[in-house]
């Protein structure tokens, strides 16, 4: 009745059975976090968003922050490259399309896009960026 830490025991973690080479999981985790750090300075990259303005009148801090961005999403990028698992790859892609989108970017997304290759996950991100499915116009046509 007056014990100590009275919550209920915490079930085990329970380790996920896939087909995936070892490290597959950590790589995607690793890829996670590098999108995180490169979406941080992405929205300050990115006109349409809000944070974009408040670095309007500091241009070495907005150099600042494209290099760091574009750092961390090309980590990220070279950690993907290393994973062989279609699900696992494009998990991770997804995550660096998130992060590209953020930034504004969506020639990269909608070229990123292209390489997923497991149809849950990209109906995951065609829902979140409909506009991604779309080709550019402009590269639909000879520039002159």
């Amino acid at each position: 009745m007056f014990g100590r830490d009275k919550r209920p025991p915490q079930p085990s973690p329970v380790q996920a059975e896939d087909d995936a080479p070892p490290g597959e999981a950590e790589k995607v985790e690793q890829v996670k976090r590098l999108c995180w750090i490169a979406g941080m300075s992405a929205v300050y990259l990115n006109p349409a968003s809000e944070d974009y303005q408040t670095l309007a009148d500091a241009p070495e801090q907005q150099e600042y922050e494209r290099n760091r961005y574009n750092e961390f999403r090309a980590k990220a990028l070279r950690v993907a490259d290393e994973i062989t698992d279609e699900f696992f790859q494009s998990a991770a892609i997804h995550f660096i399309i998130d992060a590209s989108m953020k930034a504004g970017d969506d020639d990269d997304a909608r070229a990123l896009l292209k390489h997923v290759e497991v149809d849950f996950i990209r109906g995951k991100i065609e829902a979140g960026y409909p506009h991604l499915k779309r080709p550019k116009l402009s590269s639909l046509v000879r520039q002159p």
